[in-house]
C-alpha cells in the first residue's frame, strides 16, 4: 500500500494537470508561465489503528507567473485549483476530507530571479483515513 503522502501528491498532480498547466515535483530552472510546483507534504497526528492509518496531512501548491501585474490570471487559476482541491475525496487507498481550516493562501512577489514573479501559495490540509 502506498503512503498517504504519495497518494495525496499524485491526486494534486492530476488536478493541476487537468487545468493544462505545467506542473513539476521540483522548482524548474526554466518553464513556461504560469506553472505549478507541488511543494512539501507534511503529516500530523498520524495513527495506526489495526491495519488503518489516520491523521492530518498538508500539501503546499506553488503557482508562479512571470507578469507580476497580471494578478487576475493568477487569482482565477488559484481559485479553480482551490475548488478542485476542496472536493478531493478518494485516492486509491485513502479518503481525504478537507479540514475546517483546510485551504490557506498567500499572494507574494518573488524576487529570487532576475525578473520579479507573482508567487501564489495554496496550503491544503486534509484529514485522511
Amino acid at each position: 500500500m502506498s503512503s498517504p503522502e504519495k497518494e495525496l501528491f499524485i491526486e494534486c498532480y492530476k488536478i493541476v494537470q487537468s487545468e493544462n498547466i505545467p506542473v513539476y515535483p521540483f522548482l524548474p530552472s526554466e518553464s513556461e508561465y504560469p506553472f505549478v510546483f507541488l511543494g512539501d507534504t507534511n503529516t500530523f497526528e498520524e495513527r495506526f489503528i489495526k491495519f488503518k492509518r489516520t491523521g492530518r496531512i498538508t500539501q503546499s501548491v506553488h503557482l508562479y507567473h512571470d507578469d507580476v501585474n497580471d494578478v487576475g490570471t493568477v487569482m482565477d487559476l488559484a481559485d479553480k485549483l482551490k475548488m478542485k482541491f476542496k472536493i478531493l475525496y478518494q485516492s486509491k487507498n485513502y479518503s481525504f476530507i478537507i479540514t475546517s481550516t483546510g485551504l490557506n493562501t498567500r499572494n507574494l512577489i518573488d524576487m529570487s530571479t532576475s525578473k520579479p514573479l507573482r508567487h501564489y501559495v495554496i496550503e491544503c490540509e486534509y484529514k485522511f483515513s
